[in-house]
């Protein structure tokens, strides 16, 4: 697969990074938005 703007990948994988360094500095406790309702 080709794509016309290669830099635009790594924009997309920096909110995927951003998340794994939150959860990797906080410890194992993920909070997820749950409705127990």
């Amino acid at each position: 697969m080709t794509f016309a703007y290669p830099a635009v990948l790594t924009l997309l994988a920096l909110p995927v990074l951003l998340m794994v360094w939150e959860w990797r500095r906080r410890g194992t406790v993920v909070a997820l938005p749950f409705d127990h309702a």
